[in-house]
């Protein structure tokens, strides 16, 4: 926004419909401020009122040369919103056509809830409510947001929905916005995290999409499985990369068009939303700078269950038959191959070669991005780090082939 009082007037601009977080009965909008009220308002150096549902009133302040405010007043009480203004360039726009709701389900977060709320709140384009979905908290969570909500107005707290995608979908009904973002609980956000996710919406190139997660490791353990099974932003394929939950936007209309989250799934809801918008028809897009920070699992045995539930979740949804299959494939030869060598000691040399072979094939991109990550790293925690790249891949793997057909039995006795 400008902020030259001669430069303001000279413009079309409409400043238009704010969310109310704390008042569910209002609709969620407040009335509008004319394109005139703002005008004179910047003109003349003035503060413009008007009254919303609530019994409140919401306030332009407009000051020379700085940024304006826009206020919500209500029982006495101030409280600075989020305020945006858009050009209407002969078409109207009201804000309330590209207002935010940013929401997030959580269970038993108490120990990271905070710091994502306060990258929420630290966002370089603020949401117009913050929407944050209990989902029967067995610890502290609920009480630690219900004090920031306290404090900050911007943010609900509501309860409800017995697994992720239902409590998704829930928080999603609740949100007042027609643009929604999601995260998840355990991350914390960049600061302009939200401001690049949503400008493909708000400028109408896409109605769906996805960001980046980058690992945020404390541990060499974390360091090496994060290098070892998440790739860079220059390795994806932004045509095949599927928009995961925890970097996601888009239109509530679309999410009410093919039907929420699917909340027969307890894991994978995402990829299945996502293909879902994709068989629908609607744009998508993908966002390589729009990053979410998350800390990779802090062990194998951690590590482990994860993937278990991972592929369990494709399991029971049905997904990567073919990717399943070949990895299935794979370690059946290599079986066979490791028999052959003891048994044939002929043989051992090219059995040999063609086992250092193929691990190289499956290593080389993990072994250099964790190249670059250790850098700072003394050669003997370099060593013992770069050491565990093959030990994850086996593990997940295994816990891949185990969960996977534990998947299938459920989806075919549910």
């Amino acid at each position: 926004m400008v902020g030259h009082c001669g430069a303001w007037s000279a413009l079309t601009y409409r400043i238009a419909s704010v969310l109310c977080p704390r008042t569910s009965d209002e609709g969620g909008l407040a009335s509008i401020l004319t394109l005139a009220q703002v005008t004179r308002a910047v003109a003349q150096n003035l503060h413009v009122e008007t009254e919303v549902p609530g019994g409140a009133r919401l306030r332009f302040e407009s000051a020379c040369g700085g940024k304006p405010h826009l206020r919500l007043i209500r029982e006495g009480i101030s409280t600075e919103m989020n305020a945006t203004l858009y050009e209407t360039s002969g078409k109207e726009q009201t804000m309330a056509d590209q207002a935010i709701s940013l929401i997030c389900t959580v269970r038993d977060e108490a120990d990271n809830i905070a710091a994502l709320l306060d990258s929420m709140l630290a966002q370089s384009r603020l949401p117009d409510e913050i929407v944050i979905n209990d989902c029967g908290s067995r610890d502290t969570t609920a009480a630690i947001v219900a004090q920031y909500a306290a404090r900050t107005p911007r943010i609900r707290l509501i309860a409800g929905g017995c697994n992720i995608a239902s409590g998704r979908n829930h928080a999603i009904e609740q949100a007042a916005g027609p643009l929604i973002a999601c995260t998840d609980a355990g991350l914390v956000l960049d600061r302009y995290w939200l401001e690049r996710i949503i400008a493909p919406l708000c400028a109408g190139h896409a109605d769906h999409v996805g960001g980046f997660f980058c690992a945020a490791p404390r541990s060499r353990f974390e360091l090496a499985l994060g290098a070892t099974n998440y790739r860079d932003a220059d390795e994806i394929d932004a045509d095949a990369l599927f928009a995961l939950w925890q970097s996601m936007a888009f239109r509530k209309a679309v999410w009410q068009a093919v039907g929420g989250f699917p909340e027969w799934l307890s894991h994978c809801e995402d990829v299945v939303f996502d293909r879902a918008v994709s068989r629908a028809g609607y744009r998508r897009a993908f966002v390589a700078d729009a990053l979410v920070y998350f800390r990779p699992r802090s062990s194998m045995r951690a590590f482990a269950r994860q993937y278990v539930l991972y592929a369990r979740g494709d399991g029971i949804a049905g997904l990567w038959p073919l990717r399943h299959a070949i990895r299935y494939g794979t370690y059946t030869t290599l079986l066979l191959l490791l028999t052959v060598g003891w048994r044939a000691p002929r043989w051992r040399g090219l059995v040999a070669a063609l086992l250092l072979i193929g691990g190289m094939a499956y290593t080389h991109r993990p072994y250099r991005r964790l190249w670059r990550a250790t850098r700072q790293l003394s050669p003997a925690d370099r060593a013992l780090t770069l050491a565990l790249v093959p030990v994850i891949r086996v593990t997940g793997d295994g816990a891949k082939m185990l969960g996977y057909p534990l998947g299938i039995l459920r989806r075919f006795w549910r």
